[in-house]
């Protein structure tokens, strides 16, 4: 019987742990709340992308380029 450790691939949750603290920490400099807001942060050949349902957050977080990026 194998390990629970070697069923798990580490890169993957690497990554995801990795997507959780990016995400935390845009809604800590948007002040989003979790609750109501979704966002999801998806980073593929270092190319941050934000995803939201939510149209009028969208645009907000487009205005908001900049200065995420800088942070």
């Amino acid at each position: 019987m194998k390990n629970i450790n070697q069923l798990v691939n580490s890169q993957l949750t690497r990554s995801i742990k990795n997507y959780d603290k990016l995400s935390c920490f845009v809604y800590e400099l948007m002040h989003l709340d979790k609750r109501k807001h979704n966002v999801w942060v998806v980073v593929k050949r270092q190319q941050l992308t934000l995803l939201t349902d939510n149209p009028y957050l969208g645009t907000q977080l487009q205005y908001q380029q900049q200065h995420i990026c800088q942070e």
